[in-house]
Protein backbone atom coordinates (compact mmCIF):
# COMPACT_ATOMS: atom_id res chain seq x y z
CA UNK A 1 0.00 0.00 0.00
CA UNK A 2 1.53 3.30 -1.02
CA UNK A 3 1.50 6.45 1.08
CA UNK A 4 -1.32 8.28 -0.76
CA UNK A 5 -3.68 5.30 -0.42
CA UNK A 6 -2.83 5.02 3.27
CA UNK A 7 -3.49 8.72 3.87
CA UNK A 8 -6.77 8.55 1.92
CA UNK A 9 -7.97 5.67 4.07
CA UNK A 10 -6.82 7.45 7.21
CA UNK A 11 -8.76 10.60 6.31
CA UNK A 12 -11.81 8.57 5.31
CA UNK A 13 -11.82 6.62 8.57
CA UNK A 14 -11.25 9.73 10.70
CA UNK A 15 -14.03 11.81 9.14
CA UNK A 16 -16.30 8.79 8.73
CA UNK A 17 -16.07 8.02 12.43
CA UNK A 18 -16.68 11.68 13.33
CA UNK A 19 -19.77 11.88 11.12
CA UNK A 20 -21.05 8.54 12.42
CA UNK A 21 -20.67 9.81 16.00
CA UNK A 22 -22.60 13.00 15.16
CA UNK A 23 -25.44 11.05 13.53
CA UNK A 24 -25.58 8.72 16.53
CA UNK A 25 -25.82 11.68 18.93
CA UNK A 26 -28.50 13.42 16.86
CA UNK A 27 -30.61 10.28 16.83
CA UNK A 28 -30.20 9.87 20.59
CA UNK A 29 -31.32 13.47 21.21
CA UNK A 30 -34.27 13.02 18.86
CA UNK A 31 -35.30 9.84 20.67
CA UNK A 32 -35.07 11.56 24.08
CA UNK A 33 -37.18 14.50 22.88
CA UNK A 34 -39.82 12.13 21.52
CA UNK A 35 -39.90 10.23 24.82
CA UNK A 36 -40.37 13.52 26.73
CA UNK A 37 -43.29 14.50 24.51
CA UNK A 38 -44.96 11.12 24.96
CA UNK A 39 -44.41 11.20 28.75
CA UNK A 40 -45.75 14.76 29.00
CA UNK A 41 -48.85 13.88 26.99
CA UNK A 42 -49.51 10.87 29.22
CA UNK A 43 -49.39 13.03 32.34
CA UNK A 44 -51.70 15.75 31.12
CA UNK A 45 -53.55 16.29 27.87
CA UNK A 46 -52.43 19.53 26.26
CA UNK A 47 -55.35 20.56 24.08
CA UNK A 48 -58.23 20.93 26.56
CA UNK A 49 -56.67 23.13 29.28
CA UNK A 50 -55.25 25.49 26.66
CA UNK A 51 -58.60 25.89 24.93
CA UNK A 52 -60.33 26.52 28.27
CA UNK A 53 -57.64 29.06 29.26
CA UNK A 54 -57.93 30.87 25.95
CA UNK A 55 -61.71 31.07 26.30
CA UNK A 56 -61.41 32.49 29.83
CA UNK A 57 -58.82 35.04 28.82
CA UNK A 58 -60.98 36.16 25.88
CA UNK A 59 -63.96 36.60 28.22
CA UNK A 60 -61.80 38.64 30.60
CA UNK A 61 -60.73 40.88 27.70
CA UNK A 62 -64.35 41.42 26.67
CA UNK A 63 -65.35 42.47 30.21
CA UNK A 64 -62.53 44.99 30.54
Amino acid sequence: MDYSTFKSLQILLFWGSAIAFCVWQLRAVQRMRQQRVVARDRVRPVSRPRARYQALSQRDRDCA
